[in-house]
């Protein structure tokens, strides 16, 4: 009888070691196929194992000659980087097999955090219905950017870059999809504002703990119950707008509205809770806010900096719009400033890399095997910066993509900013580029056309001697706060972008 509850114990404690060891084995095993790339691989060993230096040299090493490579993050894991010639296999791959939106959950720890997740009716709505009517979305935008300050007329106003366009993105965000009638809300646009501040201290706070300590730890975390309280207030003032529309929407009788928030709820199925969509606007609001602050201080900070385009900039403003009411064939006429925030984005985006993970087992044509829950990652910015790619690309030239355009007159448009192609993958890639990068660049366009059109712009009390570098952290951009603008309105002309009050 002993004999046999050995025995039992035995086969119970080997399947257990096979379910646990077998699919880490399995991957393992992949992993040991790919090549890793260490700072002693590297061309001159001196970083010691720099993240972006080793993705960089490994994408000179090993990508340049079509190979996959590997890294060791700080948290021991392996993170594949795929080479360029991957992208067309890559690019139409269902969202079940690669995910963007996986690789967030991981990265920012949500379901310790609970930090929103997203459902994905937004997604669909911003690719398909709010992409189709962006002209439409352009009135709202144009009146909601719009902050209002004192000014004096003579001396200006100084303005921290970032706080000033968080909140002109914040207001302009929140008509995009809510309408107006949180725009104005101090307590609302509070809120979205820390969301990414919130999101990243509470992935960096639990991160700090043993993985099976994470759940009890959560309860502890000041980052974290931050996050709970501003969920609850959002709950709050979304509430209200939520069963308004639904209920217009689920009665036949009623007029619609034809807007983003409409066309979500009903992209949203007929079983949407109030939770699932409190969240999935949360979500959207720091995907849209985060990045397009960071990518309009970033391309403001290189203006400022390199003040010989201003001039040029500020005339074709003025030409194409010609005080007018802006329509989005006006945005997109303005070829010079679309040409400046390209190069801007080019030499400095929010991430260098682009980032998913694995969500199911994946085998690509030519036998490389890739197990779930794998981390994969193009390095777009060592694309971008390729002299094989583009001459002199540590070089800012702001004419650099108009001059693709006009040199390749049936491009269509390909070289514009927001448009996603193998040499520019800022926004992403194939169906899961961001589904937002039209709204999000011209609504930077407009900003950017408004600043201009009515105000000088320079350097505030600390004034760079050139063109600043930002610093990065695990290959994303830490938000550039530091600098400050002084600016002042222009004789003869109307408010644009900053309210004289």
């Amino acid at each position: 009888m002993a004999g046999n509850s050995v025995y039992y114990i035995t086969c119970l404690v080997a399947v257990l070691l096979v379910v646990y060891f077998g699919p880490n084995f399995k991957a393992r095993k992949a992993w040991s196929r790919i090549p890793t790339h260490t700072v002693e691989d590297a061309e001159d060993g001196q970083l010691q194992g720099d993240e972006d230096y080793l993705i960089a040299s490994g994408y000179r090493k090993y990508s340049k000659i079509n190979e996959v490579f590997k890294i060791k993050d700080p948290t021991g894991k392996f993170r594949i980087i795929l080479p360029l010639q991957k992208l067309e296999e890559i690019k139409n791959l269902s969202t079940q097999i690669l995910s963007f939106r996986a690789w967030v959950r991981e990265r920012l720890h949500i379901r310790y955090t609970g930090f929103p997740d997203r459902a994905p009716w937004s997604a669909k709505t911003l690719r398909h219905d709010v992409n189709r009517n962006l002209d439409q979305l352009v009135g709202g935008m144009k009146h909601a950017s719009t902050i209002s300050y004192r000014v004096a007329s003579k001396i200006g106003i100084l303005l921290r870059f970032s706080h000033w366009l968080f909140l002109s993105i914040a207001r302009l965000t929140t008509q995009n999809f809510l309408g107006p009638e949180l725009t104005n809300d101090p307590e609302w646009l509070e809120v979205v504002m820390r969301l990414n501040s919130n999101a990243l201290a509470a992935a960096s706070d639990i991160s700090a703990y043993p993985t099976y300590t994470r759940p009890w730890a959560s309860y502890f975390i000041g980052s974290i119950k931050r996050i709970k309280r501003d969920r609850a207030l959002a709950m709050k003032k979304l509430e209200p707008l939520f069963h308004q529309r639904m209920a217009i929407r689920n009665d036949s009788s009623l007029k619609k509205s034809d807007d983003p928030l409409q066309w979500m709820l009903d992209n949203a199925g007929p079983t949407l809770s109030l939770a699932v969509f409190v969240d999935t606007m949360m979500r959207l609001m720091f995907a849209s806010i985060g990045t397009m602050t960071i990518t309009s201080t970033v391309a403001l900070i290189d203006l400022i900096s390199q003040p010989q385009y201003t001039a040029e900039l500020t005339q074709e403003i003025h030409e194409v719009l010609n005080g007018s009411e802006i329509h989005i064939e006006d945005l997109e006429k303005l070829c010079k400033l679309d040409s400046f925030l390209s190069e801007s984005q080019r030499l400095t985006p929010v991430f260098k890399l682009v980032n998913r993970e694995v969500d199911q087992d994946h085998t690509f044509r030519d036998g490389l095997y890739i197990p779930a829950g794998t981390q994969v990652h193009y390095s777009s910015y060592a694309i971008a910066t390729d002299p094989d790619v583009h001459a002199s690309p540590m070089t800012f030239d702001p004419q650099r993509f108009l001059k693709l355009r006009q040199q390749n007159p049936g491009s269509g448009k390909r070289y514009q900013f927001g448009t996603v192609t193998a040499e520019n993958l800022a926004f992403g890639i194939g169906t899961q580029a961001c589904p937002g990068r039209f709204v999000a660049a011209n609504a930077i366009k407009l900003i950017f056309a408004k600043l201009l059109m009515g105000w000088e712009v320079k350097w505030g009390n600390e004034e760079p001697v050139k063109r600043p570098e930002h610093k990065y952290t695990r290959s994303t951009i830490v938000a550039p706060l530091k600098y400050q603008m002084l600016v002042k309105r222009k004789d003869g002309c109307g408010p644009g972008i900053l309210q004289h009050v």
